[in-house]
């Protein structure tokens, strides 16, 4: 596997990635040493939440498209790798193919996938619902009747 795929649903801006695997440990890792660096708390959900804030102003700023559209979407996919990462441990991201989720309603809702046929199931599934929706309010309209794990 030479990509880590992510595909997400969030308030402002749903997108499908796949970024370079071999690259993304140390990418996390950066980051939560810049963390470190800045201050942030050590405690796993409290940087989770920090990344998780961090991504949604990146996607508001992208809906504005005040930044690479791109670069955007690949820093939005690694806040939300490391978010995962640092509460389940960042050597497991080396196992998954990739991680499907939502945050909508303020709820966070990541799944990790660990073969091809799930993500791509998942991510079928999941961009079903941006086409559903693509004239609607995700967080107002959205539903999902299917019970799945969440990190939240």
């Amino acid at each position: 596997m030479e990509k880590f795929g992510v595909t997400l649903i969030l308030p402002e801006c749903a997108f499908v990635a796949e970024l370079q695997r071999d690259a993304i440990l140390d990418m996390v890792r950066d980051i939560d040493e810049r963390l470190t660096e800045q201050g942030a708390p050590e405690e796993a959900e409290m940087r989770r939440d920090l990344m998780v804030r961090n991504a949604l102003s990146l996607s508001h700023l992208l809906a504005l498209k005040e930044i690479d559209h791109e670069s955007g979407i690949a820093d939005i996919a690694l806040c939300f790798i490391y978010a995962f990462g640092k509460v389940i441990g960042f050597d497991q991201i080396e196992t998954l193919r990739g991680l499907t989720g939502t945050y909508l309603r303020n709820r966070l809702n990541l799944n990790p996938c660990l073969g091809s046929d799930e993500f791509e199931q998942e991510t079928l599934i999941l961009q079903q619902k941006m086409i559903d929706h693509a004239d609607t309010d995700f967080e107002r309209d959205w539903t999902d009747d299917r019970l799945r794990p969440s990190i939240h």
